[in-house]
């Protein structure tokens, strides 16, 4: 149907975890006014507590969905067990998840502060040379003399591939920012300079966020490359001729659509198709509806993503853009597929619309398709061995 569901639907990453839990955590909240037998309660309860472990074992940044699923706990029950137990679930597979490593003797390193200091790093590197002077050795009472220059020297923000990457180029390192209370400081640090510079901060705050939501530039997709630091060689696997047509055929797909890669698009589409269809067809007293429910959670965990980010891509943005993508296949058709003609027309237009982005991106790849096949000769991929 969709190349991007070929990609993700193969291809590990943690966004890909995190997105199937949601959507089953969602599904089981909404089952449950069905259930009859208390077995199944049971059952659901802990497959609950399951999908949630995963959901934020893959992903840690994803606690932030759980005020969304306790609201929709709480407009969806009326009955007072029933809250607190979905509600306990959904919390209870958060708290193994935060403690299970612990109790394993795993080291988690605290990464969620390196997007702050990265947004400092910005800040800094925003100012004009005599105000720069000012803050340039702000952190390096933490990571050494001469480490806050070297950082802003190194780092990027606000262009089209930029990312955390070059910041980590410095002695403000992920293993560094992890040490001892680092990443407390480092939280004190971001809200002094919000204080402290507030009018810089703003600005550099809005790059942030308007690149994370595709304002202006579309967020960047990156991964499935070839073997660049050759990891699978010790294993004696090579890559193959197969995997390069599918890799850069999915790549040139979403160069070519690029509106897949700007999320506030979906964000603003679904929102309305929402609001046309509580106002519309069902009227404002209606309860919550999953499309709602949908779009609640999808907004809370890329929220996330724009409070404290570390790039801007497009795997970090896919939970939510399939649950966005999941309201839009479902509202579209039950508004316009209300007569046999109607039917005929969307159906028409779906598949137009299909067959000319796959057909673009192809003609996308095939423009590629020099450049490809040079690297593809750079590397052994003639055949997959073991």
């Amino acid at each position: 149907m969709s190349p991007v569901m070929w990609a993700f639907g193969v291809y590990y990453e943690a966004s890909v975890g995190s997105a199937i839990a949601m959507l089953a955590i969602l599904l089981l909240i909404w089952k449950w006014r069905l259930l009859q037998v208390r077995f199944d309660k049971v059952i659901t309860v802990i497959l609950i507590i399951g999908f949630s472990f995963v959901c934020f074992g893959y992903r840690a940044n994803a606690f932030s969905i759980i005020p969304a699923v306790i609201i929709i706990v709480l407009l969806r029950e009326k009955k007072f067990l029933a809250r607190v137990l979905l509600s306990a679930s959904v919390l209870l597979g958060f708290i193994v998840s935060a403690f299970l490593p612990s109790l394993l003797n795993i080291r988690v390193l605290p990464s969620y502060s390196a997007g702050f200091a990265w947004e400092i790093v910005s800040v800094i590197q925003s100012m004009e040379p005599d105000k720069q002077h000012e803050y340039i050795d702000y952190m390096d009472d933490l990571f050494g003399d001469g480490a806050t220059a070297i950082a802003v020297q190194n780092n990027s923000y606000d262009e089209q591939g930029s990312s955390i990457n070059g910041m980590f180029n410095s002695p403000i390192s992920s293993m560094a920012i992890s040490e001892g209370d680092h990443s407390t400081r480092l939280v004190k640090r971001y809200v002094k300079m919000a204080l402290h510079e507030p009018k810089l901060f703003l600005k550099t705050k809005w790059e942030f966020i308007s690149h994370s939501l595709g304002i202006g530039k579309p967020v960047n997709m990156y991964e499935y490359y070839y073997q660049p630091w050759d990891p699978d060689n010790e294993f004696g696997l090579n890559d193959s001729q197969q995997r390069a047509f599918y890799v850069n055929f999915f790549l040139a797909f979403m160069e070519f659509n690029s509106i897949i890669r700007r999320p506030w698009i979906m964000y603003l589409l679904s929102l309305v198709l929402i609001l046309i269809w509580r106002f519309k067809y069902q009227g404002k007293k209606a309860p919550l509806n999953l499309y709602e429910a949908a779009f609640l959670v999808s907004l809370f965990y890329y929220g996330a993503y724009l409070l404290n980010t570390q790039a801007f891509e497009f795997r970090y943005y896919y939970p939510s853009w399939i649950l966005l993508f999941a309201i839009i296949i479902g509202l579209i058709p039950q508004m316009f597929f209300n007569s046999k003609r109607s039917k005929l027309i969307t159906l028409t237009v779906c598949l137009v619309i299909i067959i000319a982005t796959l057909a673009g991106g192809y003609k996308k790849y095939r423009e590629t398709s020099d450049d490809i096949v040079a690297a593809i000769d750079n590397v052994d991929m003639l055949s997959v061995t073991i």
